[in-house]
């Protein structure tokens, strides 16, 4: 990932790149369409940093949300964190509601529940950890 500053004198040799006058000769075309690219891909990458942030804030919105009509509607005991034993079974609880209020509650809990193991999720680890390159000095070490 670049550095602000690093994108800052890349997005200055950019615009100093691409101001140039377009001539007939396909070397300066070749390199016009290469900055057009270089350009285009970082304008990706800050839209793709841009939304995976909202889409973080989303979905503690999302979390804050359910459980706030959870509680709400009185049903504080299916996401409280209460020790298992003492806390009544969602089954327990839904099945003194109607039909479509237990199809209601069981949508948000499913929905909270849902958003909770995403935000909860482990991150996918990088195949660059899993497979390191052995140290130089430890490869001297071995003949």
């Amino acid at each position: 990932m670049l550095s602000s500053s690093s994108t800052t004198s890349l997005s200055a040799s950019l615009s100093s790149a691409t101001s140039h006058t377009v001539t007939s000769d396909p070397q300066d075309i070749t390199m016009e369409t290469y900055w057009r690219e270089v350009e285009s891909i970082e304008e990706e990458r800050e839209g793709e940093e841009e939304e995976e942030e909202g889409d973080e804030r989303k979905s503690m919105d999302e979390v804050e949300l359910e459980e706030a009509w959870l509680l709400g509607a009185g049903l504080s005991s299916l996401v409280t964190g209460t020790a298992e034993t003492s806390r009544p079974t969602a089954e327990a609880v839904l099945s003194t509601l109607t039909r479509q209020q237990a199809a209601t509650v069981r949508q948000r809990l499913d929905n909270y529940n849902a958003t909770l193991r995403k935000i909860n999720r482990q991150p996918a680890r990088d195949v660059r950890d899993i497979f390191t390159e052995p140290d130089e000095d430890s490869a001297d070490q071995h003949p």
